[in-house]
């Protein structure tokens, strides 16, 4: 569901290693390499028969909002906490360096 809209966020962060890992050939700019890479995962998508639509797994147009503020809760609450275990696995890696 929505995969292009994922991946093409993940194209920021490594789009070219999901494109060599789905078998596309490295040739030509890295970013050309990821955008093919994107455009195999959206079709094998559709090829599986994954719904590319919240409406096609019922999911009414007014829920949306309530959606969207769920996500971000969620997010900024896995962000809050990789924050916490950067700061003791810094704070560990420095004690015991001291």
């Amino acid at each position: 569901m929505l995969i292009t809209a994922i991946a093409d966020r993940s194209l920021r962060l490594d789009g070219e290693g999901i494109s060599l890992a789905l078998g596309i050939a490295g040739n030509g700019s890295s970013e050309g390499t990821a955008r093919r890479g994107v455009e195999a995962l959206a079709q094998l998508a559709k090829d599986c028969r994954v719904p590319q639509r919240l409406s096609e797994l019922g999911v009414p147009r007014e829920a949306i909002p309530a959606l969207a503020r769920s996500a971000r809760a969620r997010s900024a609450g896995l962000a809050r906490r990789w924050v916490r275990s950067e700061e003791r696995r810094v704070g560990k890696e420095c004690r015991s360096r001291w």
